[in-house]
């Protein structure tokens, strides 16, 4: 349903806009604001939000990629993950199979640093 007044370009700019700051939200910020951001994304389904999600995944604190990792399950429908998530070397492991997996489907896709 439209809103009074509201075109769609309307709806879809405000849409790429509270997107953008859940975006800069998942680098900055207290973890608390970090992990909303995470959740918010991977709830979006949007599988353009999947190279934030393996940034994601280099966050200091395992909550943040914990819930990035939960998000990728959900993006991509491999509910039962692609790694652990133990010490950072398993981290490193399954954000390097997450990455695999993207650029298999998304070659031209470009990876956040």
């Amino acid at each position: 349903r439209r809103g009074r007044g509201e075109s769609l370009g309307e709806r879809e700019a405000a849409r790429q806009e509270r997107i953008q700051k859940l975006k800069d939200m998942v680098s900055q910020g207290s973890y608390q604001q970090r992990l909303v951001a995470v959740k918010a994304l991977s709830r979006s389904g949007d599988f353009d939000q999947v190279p934030l999600l393996l940034y994601a995944m280099t966050d200091p604190d395992q909550r943040i990629v914990a819930a990035a990792d939960e998000g990728l399950r959900f993006i991509s429908r491999k509910f039962d993950g692609l790694g652990t998530l133990g010490d950072p070397e398993e981290v490193e492991k399954t954000r390097g199979q997450w990455t695999d997996w993207y650029l298999s489907i998304r070659p031209e896709g470009e990876l956040l640093e």
